[in-house]
């Protein structure tokens, strides 16, 4: 048998050309709509930032805080004790270190948060955060300690129960690991 090569049809040709055009132009188009929320995202996030590190050096400086912007993350878990003593100053680049850790740690967990809403409010109300989002959870935080130490996952930890959990980490769940120290 010999092969014969058969040219296709010209009109099927324009109109998969057509198609494909078609194609393209909704995909431009969704993902111009992408980067205009990521966009809108990015500037939120930043002036969410800028609230919380005004309201971290207003409590740092000894002043009160505004009403209803009271952070957990800032404290230390009841759970840990603390020892009795005069209080450890950080430097001014470890003070910056620990603002651009939190923020970033910030940003990680609001994206969960963002691209995954549906699983998010589902681990809420089912108490199983970490279940259904831990592929999220963990790639955010290798991010986040491919960044800054481990010493200073305390942050991310602290986010994710902030943001994600609000403020209640038994909605992480049962299989979500404890921090270490």
């Amino acid at each position: 048998m010999t092969n014969q090569f058969h040219p296709p049809n010209p009109n099927s040709v324009s109109q998969l050309r057509e198609r494909i055009r078609e194609e393209e132009q909704a995909l431009d188009g969704q993902l111009q709509a992408i980067a205009r929320n990521v966009e809108e995202f990015r500037r939120r996030l930043s002036g969410w930032a800028e609230a919380w590190d005004a309201q971290l050096s207003a409590l740092q400086d000894g002043r009160n805080a505004e009403p209803g912007l009271s952070s957990g993350r800032d404290r230390k878990p009841q759970s840990v004790a603390t020892q009795p003593g005069p209080p450890v100053e950080a430097s001014e680049d470890e003070q910056k270190l620990q603002q651009e850790a939190r923020r970033y740690a910030r940003l990680l967990v609001a994206e969960i948060e963002l691209y995954h809403p549906e699983e998010v409010a589902q681990g809420r109300v089912n108490k199983d955060l970490y279940a259904r989002l831990r592929p999220h959870i963990e790639l955010s935080r290798q991010a986040y300690e491919s960044r800054f130490s481990r010493q200073m996952s305390e942050y991310y930890h602290e986010e994710l129960v902030r943001t994600l959990a609000h403020n209640d980490s038994t909605l992480l769940g049962s299989e979500y690991p404890a921090p270490t120290e």
